[in-house]
């Protein structure tokens, strides 16, 4: 596996670079190889894949799920990286990576459209008051999860003109009392049909 580890070093750093995603795909196959923790090696391999497109500004945040697609077809995705351990099929390995963020960057593309759908319908539908409401609406786009307290704070609003805001998009059904959190058992509020297109893997 040594010399196996010392060619893909090489192969990162020759000049001229190979392509940016190929790169990924061999930085996560070492990291996954050298398992330098106890626990969550799977987790941080594939977030280290995301960040390195980010670092070299192929992504502007990391926004690529490649976890969804490798749980899917978890056990391809072992039998990939164990067969370059063993048998030095690297060719399999890329491919089934690069299907990997192909699949993985239509979702992406197919979600923000969604969600961009979604935040223009309530903007229209809050367009003819002159509210804040909109505001809210474009925080619930970001998080699906917001408390009272944090619209009153990123709005600059009283507490009751937060109340207010957040008690309009309930009745609109936009969002839904879901619990309590904190110490102070703040009330927290979800928008599900924007929860549901973030986490409609």
């Amino acid at each position: 596996m040594g010399p196996l580890l010392n060619d893909l070093e090489r192969f990162i750093n020759e000049d001229p670079p190979i392509p940016i995603l190929v790169r990924c795909a061999l930085i996560h196959y070492q990291f996954e190889t050298i398992h330098p923790f106890l626990d969550g090696n799977g987790r941080l391999g594939r977030l280290l894949a995301v960040f390195y497109l980010v670092h070299q500004q192929v992504l502007p945040q990391p926004l690529l799920y490649l976890s969804a697609y490798f749980e899917k077809h978890r056990s391809q995705y072992y039998d990939r990286l164990q067969a370059v351990r063993e048998r030095g099929e690297l060719q399999d390995w890329l491919q089934f990576f690069l299907t990997a963020v192909a699949e993985q960057a239509s979702d992406a593309v197919w979600r923000s459209e969604r969600l961009s759908d979604l935040r223009e319908h309530y903007r229209r539908e809050v367009s003819t008051s002159r509210s804040r409401a909109s505001e809210v609406v474009d925080m619930i786009i970001q998080n699906p999860f917001i408390t009272i307290r944090q619209v009153q704070n990123n709005l600059g609003i009283t507490q009751p003109g937060a109340l207010n805001l957040v008690r309009r998009l309930e009745k609109l059904g936009w969002l839904q009392q879901v619990g309590t959190v904190g110490r102070g058992g703040r009330t927290l509020w979800v928008a599900p049909e924007v929860l549901a297109v973030i986490g409609n893997r």
